[in-house]
């Protein structure tokens, strides 16, 4: 039979907890919570102390089954819901959802996100966006195509081409102390001689 109560004891270990039926003062022994998968896939979820939920009970109320949990006066909807909406809202306020009528995701995470795979790849057809102060980058960055930079660049290595010019519309390009486009020379003689090292 259909029973509601609230979780009074939960083993999350084991994936049991225990209901408490006020109605008639009865605390259950310990019951299984309905999961997706428990062989090969194995989902994982666990209830809150004093949550609302549904039983599937024997008449004795002794076994039976918690199958989920359900909304009651007291407990109503968070931020994450609509007739399109599926997703969850932790308690610090972290929120995963997907909207089918307008086709998004959104991970609104209150601390750290941590991707481990061997590749990853990100397919957008029109661009990504990366809204954060600092992009550190632990290996090699290869770009095939332009890059276009609109603060200062620094290198600690070395900075090589193989094909192409480096210009300059505007600016100046040093060599230590010695700028390349007003730099002058000493030992300047008419004729086919060479000049100097530059004056810094």
């Amino acid at each position: 039979m259909l029973r509601f109560g609230t979780i009074s004891k939960i083993d999350a270990d084991k994936g049991l907890a225990k209901v408490s039926f006020k109605e008639d003062g009865i605390e259950t022994d310990w019951l299984p919570v309905l999961q997706k998968n428990t062989i090969s896939n194995k989902h994982f979820h666990m209830f809150d102390i004093n949550e609302h939920v549904a039983c599937m009970m024997d008449h004795n109320a002794e076994h039976g089954v918690i199958m989920g949990a359900v909304y009651s006066k007291n407990e109503t909807p968070g931020t994450v819901k609509g007739a399109d909406v599926e997703g969850v809202e932790f308690s610090d306020g972290t929120k995963v959802s997907y909207n089918r009528s307008t086709s998004e995701l959104k991970i609104d995470c209150a601390g750290k996100v941590t991707v481990i795979c061997t590749e990853a790849t990100v397919e957008a057809s029109s661009k990504v966006t990366l809204d954060t102060p600092t992009v550190d980058v632990s290996g090699d960055l290869n770009v095939s195509g332009g890059i276009t930079a609109g603060g200062d660049m620094e290198a600690t290595g070395n900075i090589k081409t193989t094909a192409g010019d480096i210009t300059t519309n505007s600016g100046e390009v040093k060599a230590g102390t010695i700028p390349l486009k007003t730099h002058k020379h000493t030992g300047v003689q008419p004729g086919g001689g060479t000049s100097a090292t530059p004056i810094p």
